[in-house]
């Protein structure tokens, strides 16, 4: 037995000393031998060779394969198209989609929103309320720099919120922290004492904080001019490195990762912007691969961009809605049968068909599905015919010309809206609809800046065409208390002593179930008076390549939410070994000392 398994041995060894005659030749040779071992030699050498390829396996395992994994690599240059261009990098005055995009990735506040929809430290590593929810502290985190290595201190976040309070300033959150007290309450500590409990408070905090050092002491145009400049110090997960312009607009900004970024540092290395003046060159930039993702997506192109191999396209419902806000303060609204008249002239359906091409949901409650209270309520189905019944019941008689008129005089309104194409689609749909009914409806297209200067402020409408963000803890009181009536976002001017304290109940409720019941109540009372019409919840739609991984877009609450994981977006993946488990030595168990309580005398 020795002397064949000697003989074996002898020919393994040169065989494999030539892996390619042995494959080829010597292997032939091998059952020459087999056919002359013992039944026994024959099942040892069969056990030999399994067990020879079980510890070959594990030893590969244990040594290249099993201790290492595949993680993410800090590396890569992501490219995204903008429609429209930036104007004002700061997180005070952004105005624009692009506005804030920009500010979400170059700034941050004390708080931010993560892919989850859930609030989470930023700047802040703790912070707290009250039990009676009117007063709110945030502790910022040691050490926090600017990203051009400046400190960063609780001095720049009390300027920031102060500037807010400022009688100038006339930014997007304006009226935010009015009637709220803000103090420094400890080095790194600072303190809101407000009058009255608002459930959406914390979405405040994560406005960015600028720092004092530069804009203190400031005038206002001053602040703008700066904000012009493209030279953004924030405290974000990127810098601004570089913007590219053409005849004074910027074409492409460079962003970086942030070396003092307080959070995870981002494994993209670079951020590329390009931004584009119609969505024809933008989606054309995509198919030349000049971008690798983009959010203006035209729905008419879904569909085309759905055939594409390698792309990833993400549809989220936005916490929106877009409707019509009457102003209760004309005669023609001052009777709730006409708003509901006017509410069954309108078919929903057709302007999420046609308008958003099905990127979005009709919808008829003040409260958005999917939020906490949500109830169905009253449904003002499309019914021309009986739109036009009831306002003939309401003393409106049908004219030659098939406008109703009352005292001689027509029905006729004027419809305002934003001028951009969604909003003139839309609104030329409802034309056709309450043209139908009988109603003669003049289309009023305004700027941004003429809506927030004078339609806004001065109620300075008819019917307005507007769309508002509840947020992610929506406050009604905000948009339908009649504090908010003058200066405030209660467009249609609805005034109603009860439903006031409701609201102020709704926004004090500690309990769930209470609070359920007060919004139902609420949303019966909006349905059942129509103050608004509301029309549909917008999807958001964004587009990216299937390379870019790491993206989570689970809820949204603005559009620039979709960088709420950018820190964990990456391209390339690299080996990391496993770290081998730390044996931990079991605790002798020890007795726990009695000790006794002291009696003060």
């Amino acid at each position: 037995m020795k002397t064949r398994l000697a003989i074996f041995w002898q020919w393994l060894k040169k065989s494999l000393g030539n892996f390619r005659y042995f494959t080829r030749i010597r292997l032939k040779k091998l059952p020459r031998f087999y056919r002359h071992f013992t039944r026994v030699e024959k099942r040892a050498a069969i056990i030999a060779g399994i067990l020879i390829l079980l510890g070959s396996g594990f030893f590969l395992w244990d040594n290249c394969i099993g201790t290492f994994r595949e993680v993410p690599a800090r590396y890569g240059t992501y490219t995204e198209g903008f429609l429209g261009r930036p104007q004002l990098v700061h997180p005070l005055f952004a105005q624009t989609d692009v506005d804030r995009d920009l500010a979400r990735l170059l700034f941050s506040g004390l708080l931010r929103v993560d892919e989850n929809g859930k609030y989470v430290g930023d700047l802040a590593e703790k912070w707290n309320v009250s039990e009676d929810k009117l007063v709110y502290l945030a502790t910022l985190k040691k050490d926090l720099k600017w990203s051009d290595g400046k400190a960063l201190t609780i001095d720049d976040a009390l300027f920031t919120y102060q500037t807010m309070q400022d009688s100038w300033y006339m930014g997007s959150f304006s009226g935010v922290f009015k009637n709220v007290l803000i103090e420094k309450s400890a080095e790194r500590q600072i303190k809101f004492t407000l009058k009255a409990p608002s459930p959406s408070f914390w979405e405040n905090l994560t406005i960015g904080l600028i720092p004092q050092n530069i804009f203190k002491n400031k005038k206002p145009a001053e602040f703008v001019k700066l904000a012009q400049t493209w030279k953004a110090v924030g405290s974000g997960p990127f810098i601004l490195k570089n913007i590219a312009l053409k005849a004074g607009q910027p074409v492409l900004a460079d962003l970086q990762s942030n070396p003092f970024y307080a959070g995870s540092k981002p494994y993209l290395s670079k951020i590329v912007l390009r931004f584009y003046d119609n969505s024809l060159d933008l989606a054309k930039a995509f198919e030349n691969r000049e971008i690798a993702g983009f959010s203006a997506i035209n729905p008419t192109n879904l569909e085309k961009l759905s055939q594409l191999q390698k792309l990833n396209i993400y549809r989220v419902p936005l916490p929106q809605y877009t409707g019509i806000f009457f102003n209760l303060g004309k005669e023609y609204f001052a009777d709730k049968n006409v708003r509901q008249a006017l509410a069954f002239a309108v078919d929903k359906e057709s302007v999420v068909e046609k308008a958003l091409y099905g990127q979005g949901r009709a919808v008829s409650s003040v409260v958005l599905p999917e939020t906490l209270g949500f109830k169905t309520v009253k449904d003002y189905k499309f019914n021309p015919n009986k739109a036009r019944d009831m306002l003939i019941e309401a003393g409106w008689q049908m004219g030659t010309n098939k406008i109703l008129v009352k005292d001689q005089k027509p029905f006729a309104l004027n419809l305002t809206y934003l001028d951009n194409d969604l909003s003139k689609k839309i609104a030329k749909l409802l034309q056709a609809d309450w043209k139908t009914a009988g109603l003669e409806v003049k289309l009023v297209p305004v700027s941004l800046a003429e809506l927030q200067s004078k339609i806004l402020p001065e109620r300075d409408f008819d019917v307005l065409l507007f769309g508002e963000n509840l947020g992610a803890l929506p406050d009604y009181s905000t948009f339908w208390h009649s504090s908010q009536v003058a200066s405030g976002f209660n467009l249609s001017g609805l005034e109603d002593g009860d439903t006031d304290f409701l609201l102020e109940e709704i926004s004090a409720s500690t309990d769930t179930n209470d609070k359920i019941d007060k919004l139902g109540q609420f949303q019966d009372y909006v349905a059942e008076n129509v103050p608004a019409v509301f029309l549909f919840q917008p999807y958001f739609l964004y587009a990216i390549d299937a390379s870019i991984k790491g993206i989570v877009l689970d809820k949204m609450y603005i559009s620039s939410d979709r960088f709420a994981s950018v820190t964990s977006w990456y391209i390339k993946t690299k080996r990391e070994k496993v770290p081998a488990p730390v044996a931990v030595k079991k605790a002798e168990a020890t007795k726990t000392p009695t000790v006794k309580p002291t009696v003060k005398k």
